[in-house]
């Protein structure tokens, strides 16, 4: 799916924050705007699975209206822990980073995706933005247990659609673009799990 944010789960509810949900067995925190997650008081220390997820590039323009040469954004980074110690009673804060936006015009280039974090110890950087000639890089990741690069974007091809950029398990790249003035929205490209790239 695509998702630029923060995910908490553990086992029965032990906290407050974001947006709540829970099946047979998680209670998931998902955070896709800045905040803070509040580790209940009366409550035992505990573990949690946390993914931090950056925001995907924004897309290049094209050189013109007859030249396919739109790059996409890169896809963000990916860190995730499966044993994050919490404890009672305290804050953890959460930064979100945003889906960059794309260009805005012919030979432009889009906006490079923002970096996510939970509580400064874990972070997923976003990834780069797409150019008029360049794809955008994937964005890193630092903190976790796995840290996973995003994939890069996209090059732009006549064909009508460029390539998508790939990732196989973080976030993939956006698709390069076929003459489009202005790139597309970081976070909406195509990517195996999480949030990828801006189209070009």
């Amino acid at each position: 799916f695509s998702f630029t944010g923060v995910l908490i789960s553990f086992l029965a509810p032990k906290g407050n924050g974001g947006i709540v949900t829970s099946d047979k067995v998680f209670v998931t925190h998902t955070f896709v705007a800045n905040g803070s997650f509040v580790a209940s008081s009366n409550v035992s220390p505990f573990e949690a699975q946390i993914y931090v997820i950056g925001g995907g590039g924004g897309g290049g323009g094209s050189e013109s209206s007859n030249n396919a040469s739109a790059h996409g954004g890169g896809g963000g980074g990916l860190a995730y822990t499966t044993n994050f110690s919490i404890t009672p009673g305290t804050t953890y804060t959460i930064t979100v980073g945003a889906g960059g936006a794309g260009s805005n015009g012919y030979s432009s280039s889009g906006s490079a995706g923002g970096a996510s974090s939970f509580n400064s110890q874990l972070t997923a950087n976003g990834g780069g933005a797409g150019t008029h000639n360049s794809s955008g890089s994937g964005g890193s990741a630092s903190g976790g247990d796995s840290n996973t690069t995003g994939g890069n974007g996209g090059a732009g091809q006549s064909t009508g659609t460029g390539s998508n950029g790939s990732s196989a398990i973080a976030a993939g790249g956006g698709a390069g673009g076929s003459g489009n003035d202005k790139g597309g929205l970081g976070g909406f490209g195509s990517a195996a799990h999480f949030t990828g790239g801006g189209g070009g």
